[in-house]
């Protein structure tokens, strides 16, 4: 028995060898009991093409066919629509220049740190090879005749499209994104690109603020890997295509965090249960060698222990850093210091070994073991942007800021009175035993420091021409505007030791309002920091209204202070779209005469109080205008469900349901 090009259409759609004596059946239909009559067609191969030597089986096109355009001189345009002849058939399809399709390549490599699984030099190859004069054509096929390569190169495009303002001539982000979407078939065996394709799709829904799709797209992405690995037989692969694979891995593991935001499901990958080696290095990567695989992680060897410390190793320091992250974010939303037995004295958050700590001194490991040139502000940022490293020293130092922001703020006091210092927490469940002298000092300063270092790091970067307007650097510059505008209604919150300036406040929110204007995302996160930036002007200059009031008066308000995805709120009697960034304009917090906000706290909320002048109906009217009537988006445990359990996705129009 022989190999040769005539195959059977069961044997080319696995992609394995069709054996046979030169008749049907072929061996493989043989043990599948397709015997009969008509099951299994030998025929010749459906295209003749010269396959790239030397690249990685990962990035093949497959399935590319050759196609003949009427259109035999397309003109010159960034995207066109076109008609393309297949088969004596028309399909409706447009075509991209491929220079368009390497910008977004790059940009991908650049401003979304998270996805290191793109190999450059093969990955252009395999475009290279399904151009035609110059040009990129996307067909809108069926997923089972749609081309790998094309598929994962129409997502990363609608990724980056948003940020690539010098390409609005070009299609819009939605076109691509639904080209990808189309080609897409978890039903079919697993394929590497397929998996990347989903997993930037997931990012991509989520910066749109869909985050159940994200979700969804996120954990097909993961379970499709899995099988992958199974199925592939990793260590006969080349260097390059085995860290092609590994990274991809990682990749699955650091949206899943991302995506994951502290819900009461468990992640999808853990840490102990990889089955993979570290990411190798950055340089290793780009020349498609090996740098040894460095040790798994199991339960013995934790995943700090044999950490490279050096830019180098960047990908394999961030997703550690990304673990820590989302362990601290669920460990909040889940309930935090409210959960049950958090206020025992061994779980005080300065005593050793209780959860606090653990996350924290975990933390302060990670940030420990790296080189002290990734250290912000220490490390500058002109620095690595010499080097062209500027996005990645971002990360890391975002990572790191954002999750000490959410720790301390766990135990803030959530609307204190214009005297009141840090102290611990004032409302149930209190803390019976007190903290050691300056504690509750250092995570005050700790927590202002990080929001303005956030703030900081986010206006460098585009002093620099090198914004991070994507979805996490965006949650960050949220969580840390959140934490300015409070510091600067109650100063003495940390002592009066202001490390933000107003100016610097405003750019904060400047960026939001630009981030908004990118991904859909942050018009979420625009409502609630306007409503922060009133509730805190208004507990300053007359806490007497707030008197009474817990944190539970406002839990609404808190879940969407850490609500990681954006999911906006429903606009409505109670939330005005008009605020704009003049509205909520920072100015010094030492001057009497301040000008009031354009909407008062009673505008906001739906309740006058000239005209409730009880001191318990006004409690009444407060509670119900920010907890009850405050839509809590996002919230899978709560929000309306659709079909079959599935929750309600807001932004879904209803005849996707």
């Amino acid at each position: 028995m022989v190999r040769t090009t005539i195959a059977c259409s069961h044997c080319r759609k696995l992609k394995i060898k069709c054996v046979h004596e030169g008749s049907p059946p072929c061996q493989n239909c043989q043990k599948k009991g397709r015997t009969r009559s008509g099951e299994c067609l030998l025929t010749g191969p459906e295209l003749k093409r010269k396959r790239m030597p030397d690249t990685p089986s990962g990035y093949i096109d497959q399935s590319h066919r050759n196609i003949r355009s009427t259109l035999a001189d397309t003109p010159p345009t960034q995207s066109s629509e076109l008609r393309v002849l297949i088969n004596g058939n028309y399909e409706k399809g447009f075509a991209v220049d491929s220079k368009t399709v390497m910008a977004a390549l790059r940009i991908f490599s650049s401003k979304f740190p998270e996805f290191r699984f793109v190999h450059l030099p093969t990955l252009s190859k395999s475009i290279q090879s399904i151009e035609e004069n110059g040009r990129l054509k996307f067909l809108q096929r069926t997923s089972s005749e749609g081309s790998p390569v094309h598929m994962l190169c129409a997502s990363i495009v609608a990724l980056c499209l948003p940020i690539m303002h010098e390409m609005s001539d070009v299609s819009s982000p939605e076109t691509f994104a639904s080209f990808a979407r189309d080609c897409v078939s978890i039903a079919s065996p697993p394929d590497l690109l397929t998996v990347q394709a989903l997993l930037t799709l997931s990012m991509y829904e989520w910066g749109m603020g869909n985050g159940y799709r994200a979700w969804m797209y996120s954990g097909a992405a993961t379970r499709m890997m899995q099988s992958l690995r199974v199925m592939v037989h990793v260590a006969s692969l080349l260097s390059v295509e085995k860290e092609i694979h590994n990274r991809t891995l990682w990749a699955c593991f650091i949206m899943d965090r991302l995506v994951h935001c502290g819900k009461t499901q468990p992640f999808a990958l853990s840490v102990y249960s990889m089955e993979t080696h570290w990411p190798t290095s950055e340089d290793d990567f780009a020349f498609g060698e090996s740098s040894g695989n460095a040790p798994l992680t199991n339960e013995e060897r934790g995943p700090l222990e044999n950490m490279e410390s050096d830019m180098n190793h960047y990908y394999g320091i961030l997703v550690r850093g990304f673990d820590i992250w989302a362990r601290i974010l669920s460990w909040v939303v889940s309930g935090g210091r409210r959960l049950p037995g958090m206020s025992l004295p061994e779980n005080h958050p300065w005593v050793a070994g209780s959860r606090w700590k653990l996350l924290y001194d975990e933390l302060m490991a990670w940030r420990n073991r790296q080189d002290k040139r990734l250290h912000y502000p220490q490390a500058s940022l002109e620095g690595h942007s010499a080097l062209g490293t500027a996005e990645r020293f971002a990360y890391l130092n975002l990572i790191y800021f954002v999750s000490l922001l959410f720790l301390g703020r766990e135990y803030l006091r959530f609307i204190p009175t214009p005297e009141s210092e840090p102290n611990g927490p004032v409302d149930p469940p209190l803390l019976p035993l007190p903290a050691p002298p300056g504690w509750w000092q250092d995570r005050a300063d700790e927590i202002f420091t990080s929001a303005a270092h956030i703030a900081s790091l986010i206006r460098e970067l585009e002093d620099a021409n090198e914004p991070l307007y994507t979805p996490f650097p965006g949650f960050c510059a949220f969580s840390a505007a959140t934490m300015n505008l409070y510091v600067s209604s109650f100063p003495r919150m940390n002592l009066d030791r202001n490390h933000i300036t107003p100016h610097a406040i405003n750019k904060n929110i400047e960026f939001l309002v630009k981030f908004g204007n990118t991904w859909a995302m942050g018009k979420g996160w625009w409502v609630t920091i306007s409503h922060c930036k009133q509730l805190y002007q208004s507990a300053r200059q007359d806490h007497s209204q707030f008197r009474g009031r817990t944190r539970e008066d406002f839990s609404a308000l808190e879940y969407s202070i850490h609500d990681i995805r954006g999911q906006p709120p429903t606009i409505g009697d109670y939330i005005s779209p008009e605020v704009t960034v003049d509205d909520i304009e920072i100015t010094s917090t030492t001057t009497n005469n301040e000008t009031a906000a354009a909407l008062s706290l009673q505008e906001l909320s739906g309740f006058d109080s000239t005209q409730q002048t009880n001191v318990t109906q006004d409690d009444a009217g407060a509670n119900r205008d920010w907890s009850q009537t405050w839509p809590l988006w996002g919230e899978q445990d709560f929000i309306p469900f659709a079909i079959e359990g599935v929750p309600f996705d807001y932004n879904m129009p209803l005849g996707e349901l």
